[in-house]
């Protein structure tokens, strides 16, 4: 009975110890999870201008240095002289006085004095002009010892002396272009004077011809003497053949006198053609 009892206890302690071991083996620990704070997205972004070329440079802005031709260059340390002789051409009023020559009395008396005014003139540089003055001088010699061809011959030197003045003018217009064009870097440029460019222009000739001129905006007056019969007109254009004006229109010769104001739109270069059959001397001046 006691061997009974005891193989009950043995039995019932094996129980308990299975059951104790199912129970650990069958049991998950409990895993609490941890949360981990949000990310902040919302980031502050920092922006570095980029650098440019200007910015890497210290100091003020270096200017570039001027560039001009070599006529150009020539033309600014020569235009003393040049602007000296076309003033005393203008003073003196030499052009008209020797058109008066040749298409007047054409004789020693009257040549002489004209002869003097021509050589005791200022010399200039420009080769353009010294060739002009050459040509201002001889017209004064023909009718010192005239002869069937003297006031001819006296008309074909200033008309070489004339349209030599408008070549220098044109020069000097495009080197003025230039130089502005270098603003104010070149030394010496603001000494170039516009004033005979700008100024009165004077024109001659014995026939039909075209001219090229430059001229400023503004009004402008036209006073020509026309020696011959048949009908002088002059007619002004742009660059591009298109007419601008008819200062004097199939006018009849003889013919002294002043043209109605012509207003030339803009700054810069035009061409005027001139129909005659004789000789003529017209001046442009501003209105």
């Amino acid at each position: 009975m006691r061997n009974h009892h005891l193989i009950c206890l043995l039995f019932m302690s094996c129980v308990m110890i299975l059951v104790a071991g199912c129970t650990d083996i069958g049991t998950s620990s409990s895993v609490t999870p941890t949360i981990s704070p949000q990310m902040n997205t919302s980031a502050t972004m920092t922006v570095t201008p980029e650098q440019t070329s200007a910015d890497a440079v210290s100091g003020s802005a270096v200017t570039p240095a001027p560039t001009l031709s070599v006529a150009c260059n020539d033309l600014v340390s020569a235009s003393g002289a040049d602007q000296a002789f076309l003033d005393y051409v203008d003073d003196t009023r030499l052009v008209t006085r020797i058109n008066d020559l040749a298409t007047g009395s054409c004789n020693k008396s009257r040549a002489n004095p004209l002869y003097q005014a021509a050589t005791t003139s200022t010399v200039p540089q420009t080769t353009g002009l010294v060739m002009g003055r050459l040509y201002l001088i001889s017209a004064t010699t023909y009718c010192q010892d005239p002869d069937s061809a003297a006031p001819d011959n006296t008309l074909t030197d200033l008309a070489k002396f004339t349209n030599g003045r408008a070549q220098y003018r044109d020069f000097l217009y495009a080197c003025h272009i230039e130089i502005s064009a270098n603003a104010s870097g070149v030394a010496g440029g603001e000494k170039l004077d516009l004033k005979n460019l700008y100024g009165p222009q004077t024109f001659s000739g014995t026939s039909n011809s075209v001219k090229k001129f430059s001229a400023t905006q503004g009004n402008y007056k036209f006073s020509v003497t026309y020696s011959g019969f048949g009908n002088y007109s002059v007619y002004i254009t742009n660059i591009y053949g298109k007419t601008l004006a008819e200062p004097f229109h199939e006018v009849i010769g003889p013919y002294s006198g002043t043209s109605a104001t012509v207003t030339l739109p803009a700054n810069g270069e035009y061409y005027m053609a001139i129909e005659a059959s004789a000789p003529y001397l017209m001046k442009m001046e501003q209105a």
